[in-house]
């Protein structure tokens, strides 16, 4: 389900190294502007919220507007580095509150890595008794930024992640973005023809085990061969538009704006017969990497759409 987002600001207790939204203008909003949100999207056909931030349960006020938009019908999600929930009041009441699903940031099963990731000493093991507070009583899904610190361990973290918590079947993935706080640490974006194999090998394991869902986000097509309907971008495209909502703005379609605002193709794309589908590179990538990796797929779209729009339905 693709859900509408309210951003409800920039306050983090970690100090992630590839933080994408670390310098944005976002004001925290107050109890009653994310009340007002809320009605917004209602008022124009929403029918699911994610929650997120910076950090949302940073907020004392965080489960009372979970209820307040569970009384108004809506699925809700909550993003989190999951700190904070280790305190079982906390994680309590935020299930109480009747979130439905709770998106975890979880960067590498290795603790020096994870640590350093999150510019946090301890958030490793804080992050895995929010998870185990939170347990099986709501639905749990990992997001998990591939970066040149941690994509050689890609199918053993989803190993890692299955066995510690079993009830845990659904992945996010998220190729890095190279902005924010990554502007300042380039080092952790890696070329996308470098960790093809990888990748490669991270796709085949979890559709191959049929328990493991997942969904990718900064690959293109090109680079999801046989793989192409876990593309999250692709997805969105083919679904029906969401709002994003922060402080300074409010986005219809936001996906497609995003297309249109902060990604790139190379020259070679305009050949490719999944182009309109596709949503190419972060602009910002291209300025530290070029688009010289992207290749043309001369493969009918229509059989791969219907794969993507199945499993969006």
């Amino acid at each position: 389900m693709l859900s509408n987002l309210i951003r409800l600001g920039n306050k983090c207790n970690e100090k992630c190294l590839f933080c994408t939204v670390a310098y944005d203008n976002e004001k925290e909003l107050s109890h009653e502007e994310v009340k007002e949100k809320i009605n917004f999207i209602k008022k124009n056909g929403g029918t699911s919220i994610t929650f997120t931030g910076g950090e949302p349960t940073i907020r004392n006020d965080l489960p009372e507007l979970i209820k307040y938009a569970k009384s108004l019908g809506f699925y809700t999600e909550l993003q989190t580095n999951g700190i904070r929930l280790a305190n079982k009041e906390l994680a309590n009441k935020i299930i109480k509150s009747g979130v439905n699903a709770i998106l975890f940031s979880f960067h590498s099963h290795k603790r020096e890595v994870f640590d350093k990731l999150t510019g946090l000493e301890g958030s490793f093991e804080k992050t895995i008794e929010g998870i185990k507070n939170i347990g099986d009583r709501t639905e749990i899904h990992i997001s998990h930024v591939i970066n040149s610190l941690n994509y050689r361990d890609l199918v053993e973290f989803v190993k890692f992640i299955r066995k510690k918590f079993p009830w845990i079947n659904f992945f996010y993935f998220s190729f890095i973005r190279p902005n924010g706080r990554t502007q300042e640490n380039k080092w952790l974006v890696p070329k996308i023809s470098q960790i093809d194999l990888e990748l490669y090998k991270l796709f085949k394991f979890c559709k191959d085990s049929n328990k493991i869902g997942f969904s990718v986000e900064g690959i293109p097509l090109c680079y999801m061969q046989r793989f192409e309907e876990y593309c999250a971008e692709t997805q969105r495209l083919l679904s029906e538009p969401v709002f994003y909502i922060g402080s300074e703005n409010t986005e219809e379609d936001t996906h497609k704006n995003i297309i249109k605002k902060h990604k790139s193709k190379s020259p070679v794309c305009k050949y490719c017969f999944l182009n309109k589908i596709c949503a190419g590179v972060w602009k910002e990538y291209k300025e530290i990497h070029g688009t010289g990796e992207l290749f043309p797929i001369f493969e009918k779209k229509e059989k791969i759409i219907r794969k993507i729009k199945k499993m969006i339905e």
